[in-house]
Order: structure tokens, then sequence, then C-alpha cells
């Protein structure tokens, strides 16, 4: 895979969908993105014509994957890599915490409890 060949707009496309871990609706993922502080290159939030075109690419070149509803992953051979990036890059727990907000349903494990699954004690 040519994760790290792609621009940086991408790879963060990659790297949320990896913290997301599990198919989620496109809406949902552009609304999430935006929240966790996503911006174009005109500085507004994206829209599904703007982000589109990246997402379908990243399903083209097999980085995403999409099998069934609601909508594309991060293709499970490469989700721990794109996480430990995040984990680097320092916006690891930003992320996590945008996530939770928006996909974790009450009662579902924390995400700070989610990262053993990236770096084991």
């Amino acid at each position: 895979m040519a994760y790290r060949k792609l621009p940086a707009l991408q790879q963060r496309i990659v790297q949320l969908f990896s913290v997301i871990y599990e198919p989620v609706s496109r809406t949902s993922f552009i609304e999430c993105f935006n929240q966790a502080g996503a911006r174009d290159e005109h500085g507004k939030p994206f829209a599904s014509k703007t982000l589109k075109p990246h997402i379908d690419q990243l399903l083209e070149l097999g980085i995403l994957i999409e099998e069934a509803q609601p909508g594309p992953q991060c293709h499970p051979l490469l989700a721990e890599f794109a996480t430990r990036d995040t984990l680097r890059a320092g916006y690891f727990e930003m992320l996590a915490q945008t996530v939770e907000k928006n996909f974790l349903s009450p009662g579902a494990i924390p995400m700070d409890r989610v990262i053993s699954r990236v770096i084991p004690d």
C-alpha cells in the first residue's frame, strides 16, 4: 500500500478512519473530520463534494475498503500503522475524543482503553 506516498490530506483521512476503526457513513465521517479541525484549501470545513474525490481515490487504491453499509473503513492491515502515526504526530488524543463524541454510545469502551490495541502495555 502506498500510504506514505499519499498527500497530507489523504493521510489525515486515513488516520481518522483508522481511529474510528469500523465502517462509517461518509456523512458521519465528514462531520467528524470537520469537528477534528480539518479544513479545505480555502480554510472552510469540508463538504461531501470536496471530500468525496479523496475518499473515492483511497477506495480505488485499496487503502480504504467498503464491503457493506454503512460505508468505508481503513483497511485492517493499515489501521494500526496509521493510528501509530497519529500517536507520533501528537494528535491521537484529539482524534480519539472527537471519535468518542461522535460515534461511541454510552457504556462503550472509552478510547483511552482502545489505545492498548495499538501500544500494548
